[in-house]
């Protein structure tokens, strides 16, 4: 073997060693040793994935919750932990492209849909068929079922109109 041989031979050998040595601390955390935080990114190997597509495949195949329950979101914006602007970014983001132009009309108010979502996303707003409306807002039980974190003002506001039945 000639010595020309023998160096390239070394250079693979180290080039080899060198990717394995690589390889085999690819997981250790970059600031090692840790002793008071841990750290573990749930969606490895979904990184290639959009946000919400990892969760849901991390889901599929972990069985964990990737984001919290919608209560426990609107526990935090009543604590103030999210704020208003951050709610309005995030549906200007990514909450659902409706055209402004539709709304209905309650009272003398008219609503858009892009309101209704927030207030559903803020307060969740339970399912009452049509049919039951007038029945609802007769008997006087349309306030009582409103949650308790629905904005004083607008208990008032809806309280002091009229009930048509």
């Amino acid at each position: 073997m000639s010595n020309a041989e023998s160096t390239t031979t070394a250079g693979d050998d180290r080039e080899a060693i060198g990717q394995q040595v690589a390889e085999a601390s690819e997981p250790i955390a970059k600031f090692w040793p840790m002793r008071t935080f841990v750290h573990h990114n749930p969606l490895h190997g979904f990184e290639h994935m959009p946000f919400d597509d990892a969760i849901h495949a991390a889901k599929a195949l972990f069985g964990g919750l990737g984001y919290l329950p919608n209560e426990e979101y609107r526990e935090l914006y009543q604590d103030g932990r999210i704020s208003a602007e951050a709610i309005d970014n995030a549906l200007a983001c990514e909450g659902p492209t409706l055209d402004d132009a539709q709304s209905v009309t309650i009272g003398d108010d008219e609503v858009s849909a892009a309101q209704i979502w927030r207030l559903h996303l803020l307060f969740g707003i339970g399912r009452l068929e049509p049919t039951l409306l007038p029945w609802t807002l007769s008997t006087g039980g349309a306030l009582t079922e409103l949650q308790s974190d629905f904005p004083q003002t607008s208990k008032r506001r809806l309280s002091a109109r009229p009930v048509e039945p």
